[in-house]
């Protein structure tokens, strides 16, 4: 078992599904405040990078306890392949 597997277990034992689902709810506020300071010249990219890392983070825990990572990943492979049937008929360089 990886290390990160083996930590991911220990919060899921130590936290439960409700402590896991609780901490992942305190950090996606976190991501929208700063989210919301850096909209208002406030904050930087970097305060909304670590709070990205937290809630990335914290998703992989639900994930596991869950046992939903396999739904995730089909799910996220099946909006990609809507986004890059999407922008096959998008012209060079207008994306942005």
């Amino acid at each position: 078992m990886k290390p990160v597997d083996r930590i991911h277990n220990e919060l899921i034992m130590r936290d439960g599904l409700d402590g896991r689902i609780q901490k992942l709810t305190e950090e996606m506020a976190e991501l929208g405040l700063a989210i919301i300071r850096y909209r208002s010249n406030r904050g930087t990219g970097d305060e909304i990078a670590h709070e990205i890392a937290d809630v990335e983070w914290c998703l992989e825990s639900v994930k596991r306890a869950l046992k939903i990572e396999d739904t995730v990943n089909e799910r996220a492979a099946v909006i990609k392949a809507a986004m890059e049937r999407v922008t096959d008929h998008v012209p060079t360089g207008d994306l942005f």
